[in-house]
């Protein structure tokens, strides 16, 4: 083989990998083998290098996230010659223009686009709700420091998230949360518009910070709210005289046009199952999107069984007993089976994770307080980015680490399944 011949598949070897971990084409078994058909028959040699070369060639799962921009390429396979780069003094400096003229998103094995990020910035809570915590413990889980979150959005949103909700625990107990909502703020999607930010809270410290969160740049607020009794609220969430500082949240929020504000309930038989209609009335006098929610395996007693779950059918019946209900439209990736009341004043969601899986459609990647990416609320395991921050890995080896880590996420829960695993972290641990 001619040196000069050599020289250029090396070249290409090389090009090829920076391409791969730079821009994530989709599959790169489609580069040896249009190398293979585009050397003249001497590839041999040059296709080894290659497949040595590119971490992962053997083993690479299909649907990786891939770039797209003003070069021409195929789903399975990238048409170039390796005498066309021969020329080139220096084709690894070419990656960092394709890459910054590429846009990367996430996208699992599956195919699904994940475009969606949770993140739990506490694991403290002020509320012990029944169904949740058992009353006994606290805090499991460490806090980052903001700068570390915010980091971590920053890629992310590099990689196509265009979506964040904060959760926890109860956010709203982390001195710095309006500032942090501004940096969030600050950060701009591949298109150059401010992510959607949104906030999850039980609401109790909610009515003092609403106005401020808003001009800091939040975009919607969505309260935890699981009676609209104030006895039976104060039962739940085992802290006297709650309801009147929540409610007083909620219509803070509105106020201050976190719209639309929703108020996600979970529903438990024989525990609230009989606030259905009363959660009704409320959506319409507050003018509030009321969300039901099945409850799911995610507490910390473990208590659940399938006959505890109030399922979407008989909340649509018993609401229907009080006033006909109309679906509407809904983005295939909400989590949320939407209505409206047959005389247009009012809307409720109804989220039926166990009686109607939407695992198809999820977009949904969380952080953990403590740093850990989950790729589902029923993982078995964490990944532990923050570790990987903390030994000081560069920018480039947390985007590597996401887009493996995505890549496998879980096709689906397994609830009520025989040989079902509980997940790894209870909800409150996790971030809702």
């Amino acid at each position: 083989m001619e040196r000069g011949a050599s020289a250029a598949r090396i070249r290409f070897a090389e090009f090829a990998f920076g391409i791969y971990n730079g821009c994530r084409v989709s599959d790169l078994r489609g580069l040896r083998e249009s190398y293979s058909e585009r050397s003249n028959g001497g590839g041999d040699e040059g296709c080894a290098r290659l497949k040595g070369a590119i971490r992962g060639f053997g083993w690479k799962r299909l649907r990786l996230p891939y770039w797209k921009g003003n070069a021409r390429w195929s789903f399975s396979c990238l048409l170039v010659s390796s005498t066309a780069f021969s020329s080139w003094p220096n084709p690894l400096g070419a990656v960092s223009e394709l890459r910054a003229n590429s846009q990367m998103n996430l996208t699992d094995n599956f195919g699904r686009s994940i475009h969606d990020l949770r993140i739990s910035i506490t694991d403290r809570c002020n509320y012990k709700c029944v169904y949740c915590r058992t009353g006994t413990n606290g805090a499991a889980y460490a806090e980052l420091p903001f700068a570390e979150y915010l980091r971590i959005a920053r890629i992310l949103v590099g990689l196509g998230i265009t979506k964040i909700r904060l959760t926890g625990g109860e956010p709203l107990l982390r001195k710095g949360v309006v500032e942090f909502v501004r940096d969030l703020a600050k950060l701009r999607t591949s298109e150059g518009k401010k992510p959607e930010i949104a906030l999850t809270t039980n609401g109790h410290l909610l009515a003092g910070i609403a106005q401020p969160l808003k001009d800091a740049g939040l975009d919607r607020v969505t309260v935890s709210m699981d009676a609209v009794d104030p006895e039976r609220f104060a039962r739940i969430t085992r802290v006297p005289n709650g309801y009147e500082s929540v409610l007083a949240g909620v219509r803070a929020a509105r106020q201050a046009g976190l719209d639309p504000v929703k108020i996600n309930c979970v529903l438990l038989r024989g525990f609230n199952e009989d606030q259905i209609i009363p959660f009704g009335m409320f959506a319409r006098e507050e003018r509030v999107v009321v969300r039901f929610i099945e409850f799911m395996p995610l507490e910390e007693d473990r208590v659940w069984t399938p006959e505890i779950v109030v399922t979407l059918e008989e909340i649509v019946s018993r609401m229907s007993e009080y006033l006909p209900l109309e679906e509407i439209a809904h983005e295939r990736s909400e989590t949320a089976r939407r209505y409206r009341f047959s005389d247009g004043v009012g809307e409720i969601g109804i989220i039926a994770p166990v009686s109607h899986p939407f695992c198809g459609h999820c977009s949904r990647i969380r952080i953990t307080s403590d740093g850990k990416l989950r790729t589902c609320l029923f993982s078995v395991w964490d990944h532990d980015l923050h570790e990987l921050m903390r030994r000081g890995a560069t920018d480039d080896r947390l985007v590597e680490f996401i887009v493996e880590v995505v890549e496998r996420k879980e096709e689906r829960h397994h609830i009520g399944e025989p040989g079902f695993v509980p997940a790894s972290r209870t909800m409150v641990h996790i971030g809702g």
